[in-house]
């Protein structure tokens, strides 16, 4: 592997389904062109072989990977206006490719950070996300998000705030397969409630501690998921919710 300078070599490696000592085949060495280019951290990704004096000895080749890295840091920020919020603004700063033990530059692990805000005059959002896609270097991963929620619309009579927590691991049993479970806690608050509310929002008071339970199954043959040519996408995630309220859905 060559030309990476931050990522580190094990985060490429597992990324790759051709291994040292197998029988060249075009097809595995493409596939891992394609997962390389699909993590968004490189510009080029390019193969080629290379003779070596040990290599032609025992009618071998190196295969080399050809890498170009690309900034995957990010910050944004902005505003505007619209009919139904005065003034709106956000900002976002995140990073596709951090490492939470490499200081100071905290970058070249894999791992996905992103901190995000959003502030108007009738809602204020802040949220914050971190994912690990291989724990210990092996096929499960591991998501957290915390989140705050505030609206203070005129369009409902009533005001909403919601603050939550979700866990998510997930685990990829083949090249095209995974399944994920994701766990909320969540506290849903109402105030301001009018009194010609509707008799449910009435009744279930004030604040609600609900609990969800979101199983995902999918089946992914995209050959890159951020701009795929070809593939498919095929994915089922029903959400069970308990506590002050109960429902379900499925999507």
């Amino acid at each position: 592997i060559r030309g990476n300078t931050k990522t580190k070599d094990m985060v490429i490696r597992r990324e790759l389904r051709i291994r040292p000592g197998e029988k060249f085949d075009g097809e595995k060495i493409d596939r891992s062109k394609e997962r390389l280019e699909g993590l968004n951290y490189f510009e080029e990704v390019a193969y080629e072989s290379e003779d070596t004096e040990e290599a032609l000895e025992a009618n071998k080749r190196d295969l080399i990977f050809k890498i170009k890295e690309k900034q995957t840091g990010q910050l944004s920020f902005g505003g505007g206006v619209s009919s139904i919020e005065t003034l709106i603004g956000f900002a976002e700063i995140s990073q596709n490719n951090f490492d939470l033990f490499n200081w100071p530059t905290f970058t070249g692990g894999g791992q996905s950070i992103s901190l995000q805000g959003r502030l108007g005059t009738q809602t204020r959002d802040i949220s914050f996300s971190f994912t690990e896609p291989y724990i210990f270097n092996k096929p499960y991963s591991y998501s957290i998000q915390l989140y705050d929620t505030r609206r203070d619309t005129q369009n409902t009579p009533w005001n909403e705030e919601r603050i939550g927590a979700s866990n998510t691991f997930g685990h990829k049993f083949t090249e095209y397969t995974s399944a994920a479970v994701g766990i909320t806690a969540e506290q849903v608050k109402l105030t301001d409630v009018a009194a010609d509310a509707s008799p449910q929002i009435l009744a279930n008071g004030s604040t609600n501690n609900l609990f969800k339970l979101r199983p995902t199954i999918a089946h992914d043959t995209r050959n890159n998921p951020l701009n795929p040519v070809r593939g498919h996408l095929f994915s089922f995630s029903p959400e069970i919710v308990i506590g002050d309220s109960a429902y379900y859905s499925a999507f």
